[in-house]
């Protein structure tokens, strides 16, 4: 993944909530790889959505059904079987345009799901709280004065 491009995880709010008893701020980082998924989601259900923001869907040679370029920004969908088991979103910080957000928003909502940032933090899908949780990220900072962001990396050290 390149400095530019933001990456979060939709899950099954179900799921976080049969796990949690509640939607958490944060869930643990292992939670990705322990849900069951969404049962009976189509992916002609999930085109109708997406294919207008990032393009028409292909299958990759190792599984996930892919909307948009990967070295760009796109949406993965991982299923096994009829079983929707992960959605990560990749975004270009560089290019991200606000229909592609409220496309995710939209999909967010169909699937009754939470947004796990990379920081394991849990947000509703809202289009503010994503749009406030991509200005506050790594990314977006380096896409803002990439010099400074290293820079800030440098005093971290």
């Amino acid at each position: 993944m390149a400095a530019w491009q933001y990456t979060f995880f939709i899950v099954p709010r179900i799921e976080v909530e049969k796990k949690y008893q509640r939607v958490p701020q944060t869930v643990d980082e292992q939670f990705n790889d322990e849900f069951v998924g969404w049962e009976g989601i189509s992916v002609d259900s999930i085109e109708t959505i997406l294919a207008s923001s990032f393009g028409t869907r292909r299958q990759t040679s190792y599984g996930p059904v892919v909307f948009g370029q990967e070295d760009i920004s796109c949406v993965k969908l991982l299923f096994s079987g009829s079983v929707l088991q992960n959605v990560t979103v990749r975004l270009d910080l560089r290019q991200v345009v606000a229909h592609q957000i409220e496309d995710i928003i939209r999909l967010c909502n169909q699937l009754d799901g939470i947004i796990v940032t990379p920081e394991w933090k849990t947000i509703q899908c809202r289009q503010d709280d994503l749009i406030t949780t991509i200005k506050g990220s790594d990314a977006m900072r380096f896409v803002k004065d990439p010099q400074r962001f290293f820079e800030s990396l440098n005093l971290n050290k």
